[in-house]
């Protein structure tokens, strides 16, 4: 189950656990924390200490304005992009095959070009007939690997021949450049692409002291062999053009590798094409990041920032999840391709297996992009496709959010909705006073009062021109004293809502002090990791909202909450009126309400007494 927030997962493991239902902390996750959790130790997208990857960077300011609010069109955008490029990387490929001089290895290359032809662009299509041709692919790089090796290792053994000292310092300096890796990870996108493992689909074993050292030194000569052949030399920056200065700083001739080169790409082509199935996958993240350079030369979707090649906003790591999760689903459902892959399926496709779950529950729904309701859908189990989700359009708080029932229908594709109109949570006249507001920010409501439930309740409360926080200390602690006499001394349960944590703990200490004669301790809930105790007066900033209920709710500050998030701040006030069950008070500097929320203020009173 999925909740935007830490304090409403806090809330609904409690709710669970009053109906009797087990929760367990590996099943209630709130998305921002499991996402970052499965990209950085489940799917390896995440850069570690031991492995490249992309950066996480939560405030990366990489997008336009307005492409947030447009992710299904970003995202299909880059899907049909991804998809074009994995097809026509497959086709160059195929076609260096084909013009190979060894008839046998020309023949194969016309064979995948066929298999391309007759995909038309469908990658799953393609990767499962190339699946069936892997191991001749394989075998046929494998043919070349020997005297492939043998001729990148020799000038290694001529320069040290000539010089006793150069092994040395090779290894010295190659301890320095790994030391220096982390900064040199998928920097230069032409680099990654070109600097291929020579393995096949199994992971490299790691290397140390000399065995390194000639490791690197076999990779750099690969690497000139290929810019001879191809008249596309290892840039500068990379671990690569950086060993082959080094030589030339010692006067070294670099070796004449444009023949070898050429078999390389022969045998390059081979292996990338009988890695398919697994690139298919594995290749989302570069991908990615060519369609993100490509978007922002034609000034598309991306702004001109500067930000760094691996750095990933939280958006764009959902984009490169729903690829993954969603080309990995369609796999599993490929019995054609399962059998042929057998045991060299791909990593990436078993570690996605590994998250699915028999059922899948999305609590505010709304609240969620689309793409993040799409990953979701996919961590459902292929054969049980269960997925239940909850929530009101007009209670979204994030402007990414999902905002109508085709966004909903593009996530989770079939879905049946079911309407839920019968508000049981509040009096007559909150509930009056929430469905006007979400009238006025356009929003639609079709809602009943309970049935058999009498319950006027009182209008909300309005304190103006309160401009310190002892002013609205002092107002707070006479509203909540009105509710201790209404109450008849039995205090229910009460929230402030502040519109940021800076004066979160100033506000508790100061109107601790002005209702100490009632007994009732305030404290404040930072970060939203705190939920409090129903005997306190508790104090949350406002984005935490989600997931409170309480018998009286105060907002404090709503005309700086409009300046600070003029996009929202209604909807706030509105998620706020229908977490309130009795009472309903807000606080603002001026004389009046902000925007729309004027048009209530004659609904409002200066008190309850």
């Amino acid at each position: 189950m999925f909740t935007p927030t830490e304090l409403l997962r806090l809330y609904v493991m409690d709710a669970l656990g009053k109906e009797g239902v087990p929760v367990h902390d590996q099943r209630l996750k709130v998305w921002d924390v499991y996402r970052h959790e499965i990209c950085r130790n489940d799917l390896a997208i995440l850069s570690t200490g031991t492995r490249g990857g992309l950066v996480y960077k939560p405030d990366l300011p990489v997008f336009l304005p307005g492409t947030l609010q447009n992710q299904i069109e970003w995202f299909e955008a880059f899907d049909a992009f991804q998809r074009d490029l994995f097809v026509a990387q497959l086709r160059a490929e195929a076609e260096r095959l084909a013009a190979a001089e060894e008839a046998r290895i020309a023949a194969i290359g016309r064979r995948v070009i066929g298999m391309l032809d007759r995909g038309a662009g469908n990658p799953l299509q393609i990767v499962g007939e190339i699946a069936g041709v892997a191991d001749e692919l394989r075998k046929t790089a494998s043919e070349m690997t020997g005297a492939v090796q043998a001729a990148l290792d020799a000038p290694l053994q001529s320069y040290a021949r000539a010089d006793a000292s150069l092994l040395d310092d090779l290894s010295a300096f190659v301890a320095q450049l790994m030391a220096e890796a982390a900064g040199d990870v998928a920097e230069d996108l032409d680099d990654d692409v070109d600097d291929d493992e020579d393995d096949d689909e199994e992971a490299r074993r790691p290397v140390s002291g000399r065995k390194l050292t000639v490791d690197v030194f076999r990779r750099a000569m690969r690497a000139r062999a290929i810019g001879q052949a191809t008249g596309r030399s290892p840039g500068a920056r990379t671990r690569n053009g950086k060993v082959l200065q080094f030589l030339r700083d010692r006067s070294l001739e670099l070796p004449d590798l444009k023949a070898i080169g050429g078999r390389l790409l022969v045998q390059r082509a081979a292996r990338r094409i009988a890695k398919a199935p697994a690139t298919w996958l594995s290749g989302v993240s570069l991908r990615y990041r060519q369609f993100r350079r490509a978007m922002r030369a034609e000034g598309q979707w991306y702004s001109d920032n500067a930000i760094g090649g691996s750095d990933a906003h939280p958006a764009e790591l959902d984009a490169i999840l729903l690829a993954i999760v969603g080309q990995a689903r369609a796999m599993s459902k490929d019995r054609l391709l399962q059998s042929r892959l057998d045991e060299r399926r791909p990593v990436l496709m078993d570690a996605v297996a590994r998250l699915r779950r028999n059922q899948i529950l999305i609590d505010e729904a709304t609240d969620f992009s689309p793409l993040q309701l799409a990953v979701m859908r996919n961590l459902a189990s292929v054969e049980t496709d269960a997925v239940f989700i909850s929530g009101d359009f007009n209670q979204r708080l994030t402007i990414w959010g999902s905002r109508s029932h085709e966004d909903l229908g593009w996530a989770v594709p079939d879905i049946e909705l079911h309407p839920i109109s019968i508000s049981y949570r509040q009096s007559r006249k909150l509930a009056e006073f929430a469905v006007g507001l979400a009238r006025l920010q356009g929003g639609e409501v079709v809602e009943q009062g309970p049935v058999g439930m009498d319950n006027d309740g009182f209008s909300p409360a309005l304190g103006l021109g309160l401009n310190s926080i002892d002013e609205r200390a002092k107002w707070l602690a006479s509203r909540i004293a009105e509710i201790n006499m209404l109450s008849a001394g039995t205090m229910p349960t009460i929230a402030v809502l502040v519109e940021n944590e800076d004066e979160m703990e100033q506000l508790a200490v100061v109107l601790s002090g002005m209702v100490e004669d009632l007994n009732l301790p305030v404290v404040s809930c930072p970060r939203g990791q705190v939920k409090g105790q129903a005997t306190e007066v508790r104090i949350f900033d406002v984005k935490h909202i989600k997931g409170l209920e309480f018998e009286a709710v105060f907002f404090t500050n709503v005309d700086r909450l409009a300046l600070e998030q003029p996009d929202l701040f209604d909807r706030y006030i509105y998620v706020g009126a229908t977490r309130a069950a009795t009472f309903l008070g807000l606080t603002v500097s001026g004389d009046g309400l902000p925007g729309v929320l004027d048009r209530l203020q004659p609904e409002m009173c200066e008190s309850w007494s």
